[in-house]
């Protein structure tokens, strides 16, 4: 199933408000209980100030948003990392509102993001429906896991393809 009427674009410097709600929003929705609350509420602190540098100067990353009716339900951020790393494509970030699950966003994001390409990605350990995702389109663990202080000491573990 597809996205209904949903519509994925280039992310514009215009789009940072929206992008820190969105992305606090889908933070609270993907990591309560595993995240803590003041881990939380610091991104959601720093997030319009964060997205404003990262659209005003993308440094080789490209940000899409998938919205529907002018809202912003989804992004994706994948960023050339070059040679000397596990992949030379990284997906830094993909979110959709929880709402949104199982109706093909998340799909469209990605295949725009990073398509068929070789292509590397951290997910935190305890998120299966992200691991059942990524498996979906061919990312398998390669063994690097590691504990993300600035999380709050969330595991994650590296999946590649």
């Amino acid at each position: 199933m597809t996205a209904p009427h949903a519509r994925i674009r280039p992310a514009t410097a215009d789009d940072a408000a929206g992008l820190a709600a969105l992305q606090a929003t889908c933070w609270r929705q993907t990591y309560a209980g595993t995240v803590p609350e003041h881990v939380l509420a610091e991104r959601e602190r720093t997030g319009l100030e964060w997205w404003q540098r990262r659209l005003a100067d993308p440094g080789g990353a490209s940000t899409w948003v998938a919205t529907r009716a002018g809202e912003l339900l989804g992004f994706a951020v994948a960023e050339a990392v070059g040679p000397g790393d596990v992949r030379p494509l990284r997906l830094r970030a993909l979110y959709v509102l929880a709402q949104e699950h199982g109706t093909g966003l998340g799909q469209a994001l990605l295949d725009t993001a990073v398509g068929d390409a070789p292509c590397f990605l951290w997910v935190a350990e305890e998120n299966p429906r992200a691991h059942a995702f990524y498996r979906r389109n061919g990312f398998e663990p390669d063994g690097a896991r590691e504990i993300a202080e600035r999380w709050g000491g969330v595991a994650g573990v590296r999946l590649v393809r």
